[in-house]
């Protein structure tokens, strides 16, 4: 589904532009953005909060390497890593993964329970020389998978130079 039809269904959801991430995302309220460095990386974050547990919070994340994936194998690695990484220092358990394409691009889709009121839900993306994440963060397994959820991840969209590539690219 487009992103204008997206924001159509709910006007009161913002769009999220980012000109050096060349993303554009929906969230249910205005995002915080910060960045951190991670050695030579910048990440770069958008991201609303849980004000209730019974509430998401969303979250995402890009940076921009320093080179492209030398091959499409690279990205497959890259994005094991990113899951096994992710479920070890949150010290979770891993409840589902998969590999999709997103845009056309590789990526993959997990979700991990943190602790009785903590699960969360990543879609990690390659694209090039960028790296996306996308997170929802609720109470279980029926929250991150809830409608809110679902349009936050299918409103992810990359523009200008990344969609024309992504185009030519079909991924796994």
């Amino acid at each position: 589904m487009a992103l204008s039809a997206l924001r159509a269904a709910d006007p009161k959801w913002h769009e999220y532009t980012s000109k050096e991430g060349k993303f554009r995302v929906l969230f249910p309220t205005k995002p915080k953005e910060m960045e951190t460095k991670s050695g030579s990386l910048l990440i770069h974050r958008a991201q609303t909060n849980r004000t209730t547990v019974d509430g998401l919070s969303f979250s995402c994340s890009w940076m921009i390497k320093e080179k492209p994936f030398a091959e499409e194998g690279a990205k497959d690695v890259f994005l094991l890593a990113h899951q096994q990484g992710f479920v070890r220092t949150s010290k979770g358990k891993l409840i589902e993964t998969k590999a999709l394409a997103v845009d056309g691009n590789r990526a993959r889709e997990y979700i991990v329970r943190v602790s009785n009121v903590d699960t969360v839900r990543c879609r990690a993306i390659c694209c090039d020389r960028h790296c996306y994440t996308l997170q929802v963060w609720g109470k279980d397994t029926g929250a991150v998978r809830s409608a809110d959820a679902e349009k936050f991840l299918k409103a992810f969209t990359l523009v200008g130079e990344r969609a024309k590539a992504a185009k030519s690219d079909p991924g796994p």
